[in-house]
């Protein structure tokens, strides 16, 4: 009974790949530190001893480069994660401020006929019909708080 699950095709390719380049790294490394003569067929004493040391360093230092990966991916992925929900909250936000509301109509130089009622957020019945007419974009702008007492120069009807 196999214990390992099964890989699609593609992760068995990487897996293999990766298996051969480590594996050709070592050989490299290996063969030209420890290989001096070239002229026998067979090598030495001294070139065998040096080439197992070397080989065995290599593939301990990778078992122990892959445990601390695996101890540390999880915590990683997580930071990360949490980064991106950061910057998802962020960009809302910043998107959120950007978008004009009823009370950016009333309060500063937007015209409130260009402003897209079916877009806002807010019920229908909780704007007052009053805000949404061409008429008070049509009345002077109030500039002190003597005009802004003065029914004919409120930008807001009388009710």
């Amino acid at each position: 009974m196999n214990m390992q699950p099964q890989q699609d095709p593609k992760s068995q390719l990487r897996n293999i790949k990766d298996f051969l380049y480590l594996y050709n790294g070592i050989t490299e490394h290996c063969f030209m530190k420890c290989v001096t003569d070239l002229g026998k067929s067979k090598l030495v004493e001294s070139e065998k001893s040096c080439i197992n040391g070397c080989a065995n360093m290599y593939l301990q230092t990778n078992r122990r480069f892959m445990q601390q990966f695996m101890v540390h991916t999880p915590d990683m992925m997580k930071r990360k994660a949490e980064e991106m929900e950061k910057y998802a909250a962020a960009a809302e936000a910043a998107a959120a401020a950007q978008s004009p509301t009823i009370a950016d109509a009333v309060t500063t130089d937007i015209n409130p006929a260009d402003i897209d009622i079916a877009s806002i957020s807010a019920p229908a019945a909780a704007i007052p019909t009053e805000i949404a007419t061409p008429e008070i974009a049509a009345k002077p702008e109030v500039s002190t708080l003597e005009d802004a007492t003065n029914p004919e120069k409120s930008p807001v009807p009388a009710q």
